[in-house]
This record gives C-alpha cells, structure tokens and sequence, in this order.
C-alpha cells in the first residue's frame, strides 16, 4: 500500500504530472482519467485508491517509466503480481 500511496501522491501532488497521466489516459482509451487522493483519515479512500489504481495500472506503470521515477520499478513488480493472481 505504501508504493501506491506515494505513487499516487507523486501524480498529485504536481498539475503537471496531472495533465500528463490525463493525456495519456486519454491517448490510451483508458475508463477513468485521473487518480484519486489516498487520504489516512477516512478508511474508506483506500479502497477507492486501489480501485483506480488497478484500473489505471498500465497507464501509471508508462507515466512512471517516461517520468524516471524510482518507484516504477516497485510499481512495475506489484502489476506483475496483480496480473498473476487475475
């Protein structure tokens, strides 16, 4: 969970990294567009995150990769696992 939470604060916390996971969601044809904020104080934001994250993860997974993120290759490994087990 700790990957995904700074994944997605990394998106977020820049408008840029916003609009440029937004364009390629978009290039990608993907169902949503955006990330959703992870917030510790209301248990039910987890959910939601990880939710948006599994539907997103091919588009975060190359937003990561073209951005050089050190954790894309932790993000990359969690995918993997995830595609395993579906």
């Amino acid at each position: 969970m700790q990957v995904v939470i700074t994944v997605v604060n990394f998106v977020k916390s820049r408008d840029l990294n916003c609009r440029l996971l937004k364009d390629l969601c978009s290039t990608e044809n993907a169902e949503q567009s955006t990330l959703l904020l992870y917030t510790a104080v209301r248990w039910i934001s987890r959910g939601s995150t990880l939710k948006r994250v599994f539907i997103l993860r091919n588009e975060v997974k190359d937003f990561l990769h073209n951005r050089k993120k050190e954790n894309a290759i932790f993000f990359q490994m969690i995918c993997s696992l995830l595609a395993l087990r579906s």
